[in-house]
C-alpha cells in the first residue's frame, strides 16, 4: 500500500502470527508492530466508511450537498501536495504554540466590575491575564557596571599571571579559578540572553507558520478553482490577498487577545459566510435557464458550507482567512483589455469625427459647438459587464458596448441662418461701412448620458446584479497587485485613460495610448510600484522624456515617464514604496503629468486594473 511516496508493507492475512517476539530479534518486533498498526488502520478505515456511508439514505437534495461538502472536507478527498500542505501548516501551528507556552509570561491583575441581577448588589473580581513578557535590555547603567568589573577582574589576573610563574601552585590555583570565573559568565549570560532567544524562536516559527499557511489556502484555492490556473494575474492577486488577510488576522488577534479575539472571529466567519452568499450569487447570474439555475444553487450551497468548514480545517489566527475571489473580474485580463480598447476606440471616432466636421462640412460661414465630455470611468464599463455576464469574452458583448455607447452619445448636426452685421470697403467712396448679411451657421451638438446612469437603468430589477454591480464597485475587480506610484488619491487627476484617443498634437487623427497619465506638479515624488530590478533608467528627447523601466522576476514590467529628475541607475535592485524619481514635463509632453505603464512578457495591459490608488477610493 502506498501513500504519498511512502510504502507501508502488511503482513498477509494468512501469516501465521507469532505471541512473542524475542528480545534481541528486533526484526519480530518490528513485525509484530506492524500487524498492529494494520489492524488499527484497518478498524479505522471500516468505520469512516460506516460513518460516512450515505448510500441508503433517503436524503433531501439539501441534505445530500451538505453530505458531499462533508466527503469533501475529508482529508482523503484532498490531492497529495494539498495534504502534505496541510500537515506542514497544522505542525507549524504546534510548534508555535508550544514555542509561545515556553517563553516568558507576565501575569496582569485587575478589578472587574460585576453586576449580579438577582441581589441587585454590584461586586468587583479579581482577573488575571497572562501576557507575554518583554524583554528588559541590558540598560546603560548596568552595562558600564559590568565592564567596569570585567577590567577589574583583567587587571587583577594580569598581576597574578606576571607572579604565577615562580610558584607552581599558584598558577595552577589561578587556572582553576579563571576557568571557574569563564563558566560562571557564561551561566549567567546564558541565563540573561534565555528570554531573547525564546522570543526570537517564536518570532521565526510565526514566520514559518504564516508560510506554510499562506502556501497551503493558496493550493487549496487553486484546486478548488482550476479555471484559474491560466490567469495569471488573478493567481498572483489571490495569493498576495491570502498573505494581507493572514497578517490581518494575525495582526487583530494579538491587538485583541481573549474574549475580544474570539469575538472577531465570530464576526470574521459571518462576514465569510455573507461574501461566500455574494459568490453564490455570481454563479446563478452566469447561468441562463431552469436546470443549470437548480445545479448553480447547489454549488453555491456547498461553496457556504465548505467555506464554513474551513474556518476549523487548519488552526487560524482570530481573524480567519477568506479564500473566495468575491469582487475579483473573472474574465480573462486579455478579454478585459480587448473590451476596454473597443470602447475607446469608439470614442476616439467620435472626437475624431467631430474635429474633422469644418474639412467636411464646408461652405458655412461660421460653426458652432456644444460638445459634451467623451470620455467613461473604465472600472463602470467592466463591472457593469461582470455583474451581469460572469465571465465574458470581447465577442459576447460586442453588441452591447454598441448599445451602451449609442445610448451614451447622441451628435447632432443643424443649419441655420442669423442676421449679423459686417464691415466692408465702400471703394467709391473710399471708407469702411457697416452692412447686414444673412449668415449661414452649422451647429454642432453631443448630448452625453453618464454611463453611470444607462447601467443602473439596464440593472433595474435585477437584484442580483445590482449587488454585484456594487461589490465589483466597491473592490474595483480586487486586481490591483502594484502598489501606487504615487502617495495621493490619483483616480481623480488621470487626464488621459489608457486606450484609443484623439492625438493630442493633431485631433484630426488617432493614437493608441499605452499609459495613463496623472496630472501632478512638477517635482511630485514618484515611488516604485513593485520589487525588481531597474532595466532603464535614461531620457528620451521625442518620446518620454526621462523615464524609467522596472521588471521583476515574473515578468511583470512598470514604466514611469516625463520625470524630472531620476533617482535611480540601470540595474539597481528595488523594493517597492522606494523613491525612484520626481513628476515632470520632459519629452513628448502637452503639461507637467505622470505616465505609467503596466506590461507582463511584453503585453501591455490598463495599469488603472492593476496599480492600487494612494488614496482614499
Amino acid at each position: 500500500m502506498e501513500i504519498g511516496n511512502r510504502e507501508i508493507k502488511t503482513l498477509a492475512r494468512g501469516q501465521p502470527q507469532e505471541t512473542r517476539a524475542p528480545a534481541q530479534d528486533t526484526y519480530q518486533g518490528e513485525r509484530s508492530k506492524g500487524r498492529y498498526l494494520g489492524r488499527h488502520f484497518q478498524r479505522r478505515k471500516n468505520a469512516t466508511k460506516e460513518k460516512y456511508d450515505f448510500s441508503n439514505a433517503d436524503t433531501s437534495f439539501t441534505e445530500r450537498i451538505g453530505a458531499e461538502a462533508a466527503e469533501f472536507e475529508k482529508p482523503g478527498m484532498e490531492s497529495a501536495k494539498l495534504i502534505k500542505l496541510r500537515t506542514k501548516a497544522e505542525q507549524a501551528g504546534e510548534k508555535t504554540a508550544k514555542a509561545k507556552n515556553r517563553a516568558p509570561h507576565k501575569s496582569e491583575y485587575r478589578l472587574v466590575r460585576q453586576y449580579d441581577e438577582k441581589t441587585g448588589k454590584t461586586t468587583h473580581v479579581l482577573e488575571t491575564t497572562n501576557k507575554p513578557k518583554p524583554v528588559k535590555h541590558e540598560g546603560v547603567v548596568k552595562r558600564t557596571k559590568r565592564q567596569m568589573t570585567m577590567e577589574a577582574n583583567n587587571f587583577v589576573h594580569k598581576k597574578v599571571a606576571e607572579n604565577e610563574k615562580d610558584n607552581s601552585a599558584v598558577e595552577g590555583t589561578h587556572k582553576i579559578e579563571s576557568q571557574a570565573e569563564r563558566a560562571h559568565s557564561f551561566i549567567k549570560r546564558n541565563q540573561r540572553n534565555r528570554g531573547v532567544r525564546k522570543q526570537s524562536k517564536v518570532h521565526a516559527l510565526e514566520a514559518r507558520q504564516f508560510k506554510a499557511e499562506t502556501a497551503y489556502r493558496y493550493e487549496k484555492y487553486l484546486e478548488e478553482n482550476p479555471d484559474i490556473q491560466k490567469k495569471f494575474f488573478q493567481k498572483r492577486i489571490q495569493k498576495q490577498r491570502i498573505k494581507r488577510e493572514y497578517a490581518k488576522a494575525l495582526r487583530a488577534q494579538k491587538a485583541a487577545g481573549g474574549a475580544k479575539a474570539a469575538a472577531y472571529a465570530q464576526k470574521a466567519a459571518a462576514e465569510l459566510q455573507q461574501t461566500t452568499v455574494v459568490t453564490g450569487k455570481l454563479k446563478q447570474i452566469i447561468t441562463r435557464n431552469k436546470h443549470a439555475l437548480i445545479v448553480m444553487g447547489g454549488m453555491a450551497l456547498l461553496m457556504i458550507t465548505l467555506m464554513t468548514m474551513m474556518m476549523s480545517c487548519v488552526a487560524m489566527f482570530g481573524g480567519g482567512v477568506s479564500t473566495t475571489m468575491v469582487g475579483t473580474y473573472q474574465s480573462d485580463p486579455d478579454e478585459i483589455e480587448a473590451v476596454a480598447l473597443n470602447f475607446t476606440k469608439m470614442e476616439a471616432d467620435l472626437a475624431v469625427s467631430i474635429a474633422g466636421i469644418e474639412t467636411d462640412n464646408p461652405g458655412y460661414d461660421d460653426y458652432e459647438y456644444d460638445l459634451g465630455d467623451i470620455g467613461h470611468n473604465p472600472f463602470t464599463l467592466i463591472n457593469y459587464l461582470s455583474a451581469k455576464y460572469g465571465e465574458f469574452t470581447a465577442a459576447d458583448v460586442e453588441a452591447e458596448l454598441t448599445a451602451i455607447f449609442n445610448e451614451m452619445y447622441t451628435l447632432t448636426t443643424e443649419e441655420k441662418t442669423e442676421t449679423r452685421t459686417r464691415t466692408v470697403h465702400n471703394e467709391e467712396t473710399g471708407e469702411d461701412e457697416e452692412e447686414e448679411y444673412e449668415a449661414k451657421i452649422l451647429v454642432v451638438t453631443l448630448t452625453v448620458k453618464p454611463m453611470e446612469d444607462i447601467v443602473n437603468e439596464k440593472l433595474a430589477g435585477n437584484t442580483d446584479a445590482q449587488e454585484l454591480y456594487q461589490v465589483y464597485n466597491d473592490s474595483h475587480g480586487a486586481m490591483q497587485t502594484l502598489e501606487s506610484p504615487l502617495q495621493m488619491d490619483w483616480y481623480s487627476r488621470i487626464t488621459s485613460n489608457y486606450g484609443y484617443r484623439a492625438d493630442p498634437f493633431d485631433a484630426t487623427s488617432m493614437e493608441l495610448h499605452r499609459g495613463l497619465d496623472i496630472g501632478v506638479p512638477e517635482g511630485t515624488p514618484v515611488f516604485a510600484s513593485q520589487n525588481g530590478t531597474v532595466m532603464t533608467a535614461a531620457y528620451d528627447p521625442d518620446g518620454y522624456g526621462y523615464y524609467v523601466i522596472i521588471e521583476d522576476a515574473e515578468g511583470v514590467s512598470t514604466r514611469y515617464a516625463h520625470l524630472k529628475t531620476l533617482n535611480v541607475t540601470a540595474g539597481q535592485p528595488i523594493a517597492k514604496g522606494m523613491q525612484i524619481a520626481e513628476s515632470g514635463n520632459t519629452g513628448s509632453s502637452t503639461g507637467p503629468h505622470l505616465h505609467i505603464e503596466c506590461l507582463k512578457n511584453g503585453v501591455y495591459y490598463n495599469p488603472i486594473f492593476y496599480f492600487e490608488n494612494g488614496g482614499v477610493i
